[in-house]
């Protein structure tokens, strides 16, 4: 039910803002893309790994993902540029796992859900800031499954509610004769959970808390031939989870990280935003 509940407030915070913005509206834009993956680990240090994309045992392209986009320019009864954005993004991944107990196994199915609401404000002619409300979820197809050493597996659940800080430059290669915009963010994650579905391997269900976190993401956008094309990379960081007592002992989640890099493909529509040199900054 928390899932259901983290995303109905970050929609909710998206609606309020919108509606709640009394300043003139001006220049929004719709933008749809593709998720091209270039590698993607996750790994619970001395424990276990999961891998996809290049760095998996097989089926190194059988990733996909899409995006989607909205931006909203508003400019204050003072002249200010601010903009409202709802970003959100699905990715399916096959992965390869790994691990110093259990074996290994290949082609797991995995899926991972964004979506966040940010408002920011434009600092300069060339640095916008926004925060806001992020979700990310993840989903491990482990059921009916079993390792190279009989192990059987389980489905597990991660999800993370986060406050995202996030700054975009107009960051220009003038001898690449690029004009690019670098973004870097940084996701402070205020609420972590991890369900692992025990049960379907005759364990039990467990829910642990892993609320100690960060994640850092970075990319560089260019446009060419109507399209914008965005490397990115990103890096997450979560702490031990709470210590849950368990039948026979305690349990708990150990240290991960996560690390994916790859490429966004986007396309723009309904864009009629001015540029910001025309109006005030902060």
């Amino acid at each position: 039910m928390y899932k259901i509940t983290n995303i109905i407030i970050i929609i909710l915070s998206f609606l309020i803002f919108q509606t709640n913005l009394k300043a003139a509206e001006f220049g929004s834009k719709h933008t749809y893309g593709l998720i091209v993956l270039g590698s993607y680990e996750y790994e619970e240090s001395k424990f276990m790994t999961l891998k996809a994309g290049a760095q998996a045992e097989s089926d190194e392209l059988s990733n996909i993902g899409f995006l989607y986009n909205y931006k909203k320019a508003f400019l204050t009864k003072n002249n200010y540029l601010t903009e409202l954005e709802l970003d959100s993004s699905i990715q399916f991944f096959t992965q390869t796992y790994w691990s110093n107990g259990s074996g290994t196994m290949e082609d797991i199915d995995v899926e991972v859900y964004n979506l966040r609401a940010l408002y920011g404000v434009q600092l300069s002619e060339k640095l916008m800031i926004k925060s806001g409300l992020g979700y990310r979820y993840l989903f491990h197809h482990w059921k009916d499954r079993t390792t190279s050493t009989g192990g059987s597996g389980y489905d597990r659940e991660q999800d993370y509610t986060y406050i995202p800080i996030k700054a975009e430059l107009k960051a220009p290669i003038p001898e690449l004769n690029i004009n690019g915009k670098l973004t870097v963010e940084y996701d402070h994650i205020i609420e972590g959970n991890n369900t692992s579905h025990g049960s379907q391997s005759g364990s039990t269900d467990n829910d642990f808390e892993n609320n100690n976190g960060y994640m850092w993401k970075i990319s560089y956008e260019t446009k060419h031939w109507g399209l914008s094309f965005e490397p990115y990379y990103e890096l997450h960081s979560v702490e031990k989870s709470k210590v849950l007592t368990v039948p026979g002992g305690t349990s708990w989640e150990p240290a991960n990280t996560t690390k994916e890099f790859g490429l966004w493909v986007k396309k723009e529509f309904n864009s009629n935003r001015s540029e910001a040199s025309a109006y005030k900054n902060v």
